[in-house]
């Protein structure tokens, strides 16, 4: 996996709302 792909899968799996 991608290093780009890997923070966006995080930031969506742990959304900062």
């Amino acid at each position: 996996m991608d290093p780009l792909t890997q923070c966006i899968c995080q930031c969506m799996r742990k959304p900062k709302a």
